[in-house]
């Protein structure tokens, strides 16, 4: 977890839910963001007073799906000016030698 990560976990005053939410943001890799979110929308305490917890987990994935490493970097990288033959795989060392 980042600083940020840890600065928000403070503002929480009660021990249970900085605990919960702390787990939580490590289990479900949450980002600075989705925390804040869950923190100021009160999760801890609206999981706590349902009657359908699976439902209420369920909530933050439809809002902010995990995270998965394939989903990171999304976005190709247009190196049309290489001079590449069109190939889905291409490996470092190749881009480094085109650069060079």
């Amino acid at each position: 977890m980042s600083w940020t990560h840890y600065r928000l976990l403070l503002r929480v005053e009660n021990e249970k839910a900085r605990e919960f939410y702390t787990e939580e943001a490590i289990k479900s890799n949450w980002s600075t963001r989705q925390l804040e979110r869950q923190i100021n929308s009160f999760f801890y305490e609206r999981l706590l007073s349902s009657q359908n917890k699976e439902k209420v987990s369920e909530e933050i994935q439809k809002l902010e799906p995990t995270k998965v490493p394939e989903n990171v970097i999304r976005d190709p990288y247009v190196l049309e000016f290489l001079g590449l033959s069109p190939n889905d795989d291409f490996y470092e060392s190749d881009l480094e030698e085109v650069l060079n």
